[in-house]
């Protein structure tokens, strides 16, 4: 009887210690393209405004001059770096095309080893007729949340390309967004 107490102990301990591991992946980055999560944004050259969050002004996006658009071999149409309250949190990529997908989503794999949530949402654009569904396979770490979305063009849709997001997240600074709470610097 002592014995399976003491067995029971030890387990609940080694889960307890271990759990803040449990959900990191394999080389979970700190940041992106050398830009650790919470570096101010004054620190960061070459960056230009482009728009501030419509639901949280503290919230703001930019672009950066001077870089390639090339993340792992995919070229992107875009990449804004997203700040809160001056603090870098995400980086938000786009591009099209279902080839463009394949590639992200496989060079992802080999980066980051197997996502690990999966989830399919169906939502109605502005101007579309039916529901689009988009695909996101997730990697969520002690430090980092990644979601790669792809969004298929229906047949008849009047987008002309099939839509893929990559956003890399600080899940501390990302938390204190989602919950409108204040950023402790």
């Amino acid at each position: 009887m002592c014995s399976k107490t003491i067995a029971k102990v030890a387990c609940f301990i080694v889960v307890t210690l271990c759990a803040p591991h449990i959900h990191a992946f394999p080389s979970e980055p700190d940041g992106f393209r050398g830009i650790t999560w919470g570096t101010k944004r004054q620190k960061v050259p070459g960056l230009q405004f482009a728009y501030a969050d419509s639901r949280d002004k503290r919230v703001k996006t930019y672009k950066r001059s001077g870089e390639g658009v090339l993340f792992d071999g995919v070229k992107m149409n875009q990449i804004d770096y997203v700040f809160a309250e001056g603090l870098f949190f995400r980086a938000h990529l786009i591009t099209s095309g279902k080839s463009n997908y394949k590639k992200l989503r496989k060079a992802m794999v080999k980066r980051y080893g197997k996502w690990n949530d999966y989830a399919t949402f169906k939502h109605t654009p502005t101007g579309e007729d039916q529901p689009l569904k988009t695909h996101y396979y997730y990697w969520v770490g002690d430090t980092t949340y990644i979601a790669l979305g792809f969004t298929p063009t229906p047949a008849n849709s009047l987008s002309m390309y099939d839509t893929i997001t990559l956003s890399l997240c600080s899940q501390k600074i990302a938390k204190v967004c989602v919950y409108r709470k204040e950023l402790k610097k």
